[in-house]
């Protein structure tokens, strides 16, 4: 179970790494989005790879809240 959760994880880190090292490149430019852009991007990604249970919680209760009130 625990070397799911370290997969999962790694996978949530690539996901947003690369997603936030994208919109680096286009918001600031290609030279600077490259050369800078991984910065801003790792720890968003390291963030969001420790707190990725935390949002799947989150999500869960919403949908169960909205799920008994309709």
């Amino acid at each position: 179970m625990e070397g799911f959760l370290k997969l999962i994880s790694l996978a949530v880190w690539a996901v947003v790494f690369i997603g936030c090292w994208i919109y680096c490149v286009a918001t600031y430019g290609f030279l600077i989005g490259v050369s800078l852009g991984w910065i801003p991007s790792y720890i968003c990604a390291a963030l969001a790879a420790v707190l990725w249970p935390l949002a799947v919680l989150v999500g869960m209760l919403v949908w169960l809240y909205q799920k008994s009130h309709i």
